[in-house]
């Protein structure tokens, strides 16, 4: 796992130039998204923060539920689900192949990294 939540163990730090997830896409011409994958290990708040207008054009958002990650981030993780009501409506864990609904409550619940899948 590759994370920069946790900076302990890092022995150099280098510079990173950062976009908002809106000005990135704003200019791409295109009007909606069908399926995003986000895997900012931990980061998820951040972007959704600065990408309000390319949610609300997604229509299925692929992500890790990492409560604990966001907890090191300073976001409450019950915070970071009702952001995400604002724009998907039905929520998914992968169980092998298949996809069984998951509640943001059931995601709370546990620390550990969940899969998930959510829907307009």
């Amino acid at each position: 796992r590759h994370s920069l939540v946790n900076l302990e163990p890092c022995k150099t730090f280098i510079d990173v130039p950062v976009r908002r997830l809106d000005d990135l896409l704003r200019d791409s011409n295109v009007t909606s998204w069908t399926l995003m994958k986000m895997d900012v290990e931990g980061f998820e708040p951040f972007v959704f923060e600065g990408g309000t207008e390319t949610l609300a054009r997604t229509e299925w958002l692929a992500i890790e539920c990492a409560p604990s990650y966001w907890k090191q981030t300073k976001f409450e993780p019950a915070a970071v689900f009702q952001t995400l009501a604002k724009y998907f409506s039905r929520m998914y864990r992968f169980e092998g192949r298949d996809l069984v609904s998951i509640t943001a409550k059931e995601c709370l619940g546990s620390d550990e990294t969940i899969d998930l899948l959510l829907r307009r």
